[in-house]
């Protein structure tokens, strides 16, 4: 009958949970499901049944056999045939105790990465009851961030705004003010997070990428309404550099200076501004929207909203800053005697290293935990922001490491000249690329470090941003 299915089931669930939960405190935990001795199922079952053990092993069989939900590993052992059914199932059985939700988040709590799958497929059952799936929210992140949160409380919540993204809370949000109040403070975690620099590289790219599908609501990363057909305004956040002079290039007080940064020399900018990250996929999109632009990343994933725009050559990435100047006028945010533009490498280099003379945008030594590179190990781009310890004098990040940026500069012999014909964007040649990316060695994300391209050229390591500065101005 349907009432005995469900009773069935709901031993199953139980058995499932007991076998995960016993397999967390094995050392070889991660390389297989958990064994389950017949006696246990048996044991498990048998209650449900009037205390028979013969109904109870046929049960069993039926269950291995017709359902395929067990496999016999041998010795009067089985298993569940995958890691997701065993999750599952005890997910199930979780969410269907009186304890519900605070007993999976004690659970998350005291081990993120076993019970993650388990949190996420709760979540995605409640979901129909969507009362229960925030109440799994709210009780994984139970407050608003403060200053001096322990990495389990970190965990917690980024796990808890993974929940979220897999039930679609801010579709949900939009109707409810307790489901607006539960989905901000998610995502103040996430920023809290990120501008932090807690837990690892990866956490945090995890972090920025979950906070992209709830919205991310850091300024300078994505884009704000707009009348610019249909599309979305780059919202750029600006760091000021005050005029006067830096010192530029390389020295042999740098163990790793490339002949290209000598010699290391004097050089004056004007005052100007530059976009405290890079420019975006989402802000690139909207570009892309805007003009009909070809991109060849066009199709990036929605968690990858907030990672730096790449596959940009270097006439697109001017074509942007064009576009943008035009933009930002109509909207009224930009006078007529200031342009949005690339940096001059120049430009880019003060922004980066200050007037310290310092090696990294840092200071002095190479530190992996504060840029992008080979070093992190995560192989790709990441959100922007995920290495605030990283931060340049003047405020921006991701100066080192992610992306190699695009400047206004041609790739010419030091020392650099303003009027040389560098700075001319009709001459023939290959440009200046700065910051070093995530596919190269930390010696490239030293603020000297220089590479050229040919303006044609374009990869998944290299992007761009833009700076703020009067019409003819002169360095």
């Amino acid at each position: 009958s349907s009432a005995a299915s469900d009773v069935y089931k709901r031993q199953l669930y139980q058995v499932a949970y007991q076998a995960h939960l016993r397999q967390a405190r094995e050392v070889e935990r991660a390389t297989r499901t958990a064994d389950i001795g017949h006696t246990e199922l048996l044991e498990t079952l048998a209650p449900a049944l009037g205390d028979s053990y013969d109904r109870a092993q046929t049960v069993v069989r039926y269950v291995e056999q017709r359902a395929g939900l067990l496999l016999a590993r041998g010795g009067r052992t089985y298993t569940f045939p995958h890691r997701t059914f065993q999750e599952y199932l005890a997910a199930c059985h979780l969410l269907e105790t009186g304890e519900f939700p605070y007993n999976l988040a004690d659970l998350a709590r005291s081990d993120p990465e076993w019970w993650r799958e388990v949190v996420l497929l709760a979540a995605g059952r409640a979901r129909p009851v969507f009362g229960q799936a925030v109440a799994l929210l709210n009780a994984l992140a139970d407050r608003d961030c403060t200053p001096g949160c322990s990495d389990t409380d970190w965990r917690a919540a980024l796990l808890a705004g993974q929940a979220a993204a897999e039930v679609h809370l801010p579709e949900r949000a939009m109707d409810s003010v307790p489901y607006t109040r539960t989905l901000e403070r998610l995502q103040g975690w996430l920023v809290g997070l990120l501008e932090q620099g807690a837990l690892t590289p990866h956490e945090r790219v995890t972090a920025g990428e979950t906070l992209a599908l709830l919205g991310d609501p850091r300024p300078g990363v994505g884009v704000i309404l707009s009348g610019v057909e249909g599309s979305g305004l780059p919202d750029i956040v600006w760091c000021d550099v005050p005029a006067g002079p830096f010192w530029m290039g390389s020295d042999d007080r740098d163990v790793d200076a490339q002949n290209n940064e000598k010699p290391y020399h004097q050089v004056h900018t004007p005052a100007f501004r530059i976009a405290r990250y890079p420019v975006t996929n989402s802000q690139y999109a909207a570009f892309v929207q805007a003009t009909g632009r070809k991109w060849q990343n066009v199709d990036f994933s929605p968690e990858q909203a907030t990672h730096p725009a790449i596959w940009v050559p270097w006439h697109d990435a001017m074509a942007f800053c064009e576009w943008l100047t035009a933009c930002l006028r109509d909207a009224g945010k930009l006078a007529d005697h200031e342009v949005v533009r690339l940096p001059t490498e120049a430009e880019w280099e003060k922004a980066a290293r200050g007037v310290d003379e310092r090696i990294y945008p840092w200071g002095e030594n190479w530190e992996k935990d504060r840029a992008n590179t080979d070093e992190s190990g995560l192989n790709w781009t990441s959100p922007v922001g995920c290495f605030p310890g990283g931060i340049a004098p003047c405020g921006a990040l991701d100066m080192a490491g992610n992306v190699w940026e695009w400047t206004h500069s041609l790739y010419r012999p030091y020392p650099y000249q303003f009027d040389d014909g560098r700075e001319d964007p009709d001459a023939k040649g290959a440009y200046v690329a700065r910051g070093g990316s995530w596919f190269y060695l930390p010696r490239s994300a030293r603020c000297a470090s220089r590479y050229g391209d040919v303006a044609g050229g374009f990869d998944g390591s290299v992007g761009f941003r833009v700076l703020l500065s009067l019409v003819n101005a002169d360095c």
